[in-house]
């Protein structure tokens, strides 16, 4: 369906929840004239084909955790950061850090993902500082 202005047959543009749903091929023209390319679509029937694709994937995106933990007393808190969360709370619980060793054990109190480095030293800077402090008790 197109119409015409000035003498010019423009097509129509799909409506927007058309534009992400998975007719077709991986890729197409968008409205604007570029290619769309959408991710491989998982196995509903959960094969160790689609499961290994999704782990691709999830290997491929790289996550900065900024995390604040507080001491089971409650009276300390630590601001830090890392690519792997679980294995860090391991390691401030087994006194593997030297400033966390005094204050344990340790429980996860939030989190915030960042896909990127930059941004997540900027927020965990920002949350060592006074105003982030005062933020973090209040909000987070």
């Amino acid at each position: 369906m197109a119409f015409t202005r000035s003498g010019v047959r423009l097509p129509l543009a799909p409506p927007a929840f058309a534009r992400f749903a998975s007719f077709g091929s991986a890729s197409r023209i968008g409205p604007l004239g570029r290619s769309e390319r959408r991710l491989p679509r998982r196995s509903s029937a959960g094969t160790e084909a689609g499961t290994t694709t999704c782990r691709t994937f999830q290997k491929s995106l790289h996550v900065k955790y900024v995390y604040i933990l507080q001491s089971k007393t409650g009276e300390h808190f630590y601001v830090g950061a890392t690519d792997d969360l679980r294995a860090r709370l391991t390691k401030h619980n087994a006194g593997g850090v030297a400033h966390t060793a005094k204050f344990l054990p340790w429980r996860l109190k939030t989190y915030v993902a960042f896909s990127n480095d930059k941004q997540a030293f900027a927020f965990e800077k920002y949350l060592k500082s006074p105003s982030g402090r005062a933020f973090s008790k209040k909000r987070l």
